[in-house]
């Protein structure tokens, strides 16, 4: 899984010694041991929180690939919208505890209540 993160392996080899690892090794680190344990469903929560946008895009390009390659069901909570309604095939939206919306994405996108909000 480093392999996908070159610089990230490298930081997590230098800082190891130190036992410190960067935010965004961390969360980083944290998908690649989900990624070997190989379940049926995978539960991200905030997958992209605390990274630069070059590294969210590179997150939301290995779960779309997860599913796609292994078609595993990935289950995500996220509040990047816009990385999240490229990769996902369902949305739900929960406010004040009450689901409030379920759809595609593209259904999401037309309904202006929803849209409002976000």
């Amino acid at each position: 899984m480093a392999a996908s993160w070159p610089d990230v392996r490298s930081s997590l080899a230098q800082n190891t010694i130190r036992g410190v690892i960067e935010r965004r090794g961390r969360q980083m680190l944290s998908v690649g041991v989900a990624l070997m344990r190989s379940p049926r469903l995978y539960l991200l929560d905030e997958p992209s929180g605390g990274l630069a946008r070059e590294y969210t895009e590179k997150v939301s390009g290995i779960i779309d690939a997860i599913h796609k390659d292994s078609r595993t069901s990935i289950l995500f909570l996220e509040q990047n919208l816009t990385e999240s309604l490229c990769i996902a095939h369902q949305v739900y939206v929960l406010a004040g505890g009450h689901l409030t919306f379920s759809g595609n994405p593209a259904q999401f996108k037309q309904v202006e209540k929803v849209s409002k909000i976000f």
